[in-house]
């Protein structure tokens, strides 16, 4: 893990609450695995005192992407920062996805700002010697909000939308559009892969259950440390024998497998 001070490469606004800031930090970058995770802050004297976890959404040579929503005073700040001006960031950080496996279609669902891990992950599971096809389904309140679709695109994967308005792609939560592509291919060999709000997280898991696949959540958490010591960010998990245990998203995920996570 690493921790220091980096510039800002760039920090440029997407669409609705989000932005994209780039950060030129070549030892990160270089360790970096879809599914890790950076604390940061700002570099200013008067910043924050707390880091905030961010999804390594993509690397590109020594440069790691992070997308965020301004939902906070912090997260306001950080849209105020212009290029050169520098962030604490301190990661790699969790365990990431898993890219081995056997699938004939990887779905990517994300929920809002939950989408920030995919770019990266798109990309890995393109490398792999033998490829599945992977497509993301993306929900947003409205189509006014929906971001990254132009990066997908570049990527290769096609891009799925569903707005709670309906003002575009599929009208209603991205979950559902879920079911209906699954009983569009339903001889595939899917795996799922989400990240976004829990209640979005929970109804993958069910589907994912009632289906048999494989599947795996990203969970968002607060988080104060990022290193397990702290225990903000303790979640029920089921364990082999049945019974049930608290772990923490920071170390033991963000990345859980979907049958482990309890949601309560």
């Amino acid at each position: 893990m690493i921790q220091k001070r980096v510039p800002i490469v760039f920090n440029h606004h997407l669409a609705g609450a989000s932005y994209a800031v780039g950060l030129e930090c070549p030892e990160i970058a270089a360790e970096a695995a879809p599914g890790n995770f950076v604390m940061m802050r700002e570099a200013r004297p008067h910043g924050y005192l707390l880091n905030r976890p961010f999804s390594i959404g993509n690397v590109d040579g020594d440069t790691i992407e992070i997308y965020y929503d301004t939902v906070g005073r912090a997260t306001h700040a950080f849209a105020g920062l212009d290029k050169g001006d520098e962030l604490d960031v301190f990661g790699p950080l969790g365990n990431g996805f898993s890219l081995d496996g056997d699938a004939t279609l990887n779905i990517l669902v994300a929920g809002g700002i939950g989408i920030a891990p995919f770019p990266f992950l798109a990309i890995e599971l393109a490398k792999r010697k033998h490829a599945a096809r992977t497509e993301i389904l993306a929900g947003f309140r409205t189509s006014h909000s929906a971001i990254l679709e132009d990066l997908f695109d570049e990527i290769g994967v096609e891009y799925k939308l569903a707005t709670d308005d309906g003002s575009r792609g599929y009208k209603g939560l991205v979950t559902g559009l879920l079911e209906q592509r699954l009983d569009e291919d339903a001889e595939e060999k899917v795996a799922l892969y989400a990240c976004g709000p829990a209640p979005m997280l929970e109804r993958v898991a069910a589907i994912a259950a009632e289906r048999d696949l494989f599947c795996e959540l990203s969970l968002e958490q607060h988080m104060a440390c990022g290193v397990g010591a702290c225990l903000v960010c303790a979640c029920k998990t089921r364990t082999p024998d049945g019974a049930t245990a608290y772990k923490m998203v920071c170390k033991d995920g963000p990345v859980f497998n979907a049958r482990d996570v309890v949601f309560e």
